[in-house]
């Protein structure tokens, strides 16, 4: 349960560069022990919101952010806390959320697909990075929409 720095947080700190290099930083919510924050700082903006990953998260602002960033946050948490601050960060205050999680964490790729967050890339030190966006979450597909539900199609040959 530290909150060491990783060695080899350079390709972490390049991708999470990219990813947030168009979103407004007071849209940011970043929760990151201040160890995390200093290393991370040249890829997240200036303005961002900043929340320490040991507080409830009830005590989170009450409005939604466009982005929200955890690195660092779920080696501090037990695995059933880090479950629901995930789940909670996906459902209630983020359109998407950007994760960083080693292979060797609690977190492996199965419980985080639980989550329905998907694998974006991988480190060279074995540091994976995860994305929940609400947005491509659930794409829409041709057999899902309402001119397939009462199979039209079969109107003048079936009675039901």
């Amino acid at each position: 349960m530290s909150a060491e720095i990783p060695p080899g947080l350079q390709q972490v700190t390049a991708w999470l560069a990219e990813q947030l290099a168009d979103i407004e930083g007071r849209d940011v919510l970043v929760l990151a022990p201040t160890s995390w924050l200093r290393e991370l700082a040249p890829a997240l903006p200036e303005d961002m919101v900043t929340f320490p990953p040991e507080q409830p998260v009830g005590e989170l602002p009450a409005r939604r952010f466009a982005v929200g960033v955890v690195a660092g946050a779920l080696e501090c948490l037990a695995p059933r806390a880090g479950d629901a601050l995930l789940a909670r960060l996906r459902d209630e205050y983020c359109a998407r959320v950007l994760t960083v999680a080693h292979e060797t964490a609690d977190k492996g790729r199965s419980e985080m697909l639980a989550l329905g967050f998907t694998r974006i890339t991988e480190a060279a030190d074995g540091w994976r990075l995860y994305e929940h966006d609400i947005a491509s979450y659930n794409p829409p597909r041709e057999w899902n929409s309402p001119e397939h539900w009462a199979n039209p199609e079969n109107f003048n040959r079936y009675r039901w």
